[in-house]
């Protein structure tokens, strides 16, 4: 009687493990963390701010920005001269990320109520503001 080829018990719950532990390894490299989840929050809000303010200047419309614990929405006053709340493209109200939240706004240094405009005028440049997040 031949002898059969094959793998043993043991040999195959050896390399079970060890694809088990790689697996573990690369999933945990590409979840993203929560600084990696800030990182992007806080750059695509900067991005936002930034060309909403440019648009605002161009244009001649003023804009505004509120920012909630959890989300954020812009504004652009009609020709009435009141705020309207921009409902779509890219100042449409947006959540944030899983987990990251806005803790604070100041304008010039001073703190501001969370839900409050910050206004981004049209005749001139916005005073200087901080937005801070935070996750985790």
């Amino acid at each position: 009687m031949g002898r059969q080829r094959g793998f043993t018990l043991l040999e195959l719950l050896v390399v079970m493990v060890i694809i088990g532990i790689a697996l573990t390894v690369v999933s945990v490299r590409l979840l993203p963390n929560d600084a990696d989840r800030l990182r992007h929050t806080g750059e695509q809000l900067a991005l936002l701010l930034e060309n909403a303010g440019l648009e605002a200047r161009s244009s001649g419309v003023s804009m505004a920005w509120a920012g909630k614990s959890d989300s954020y929405l812009f504004f652009r006053r009609n020709d009435d001269g009141l705020w309207e709340r921009v409902q779509t493209g890219p100042y449409r109200h947006r959540t944030l990320e899983q987990g990251v939240n806005i803790l604070s706004v100041e304008v010039d240094g001073k703190p501001v109520r969370l839900g409050s405009r910050l206004p981004l005028p049209a005749s001139a440049f916005t005073l200087p503001f901080n937005i801070k997040l935070g996750a985790g």
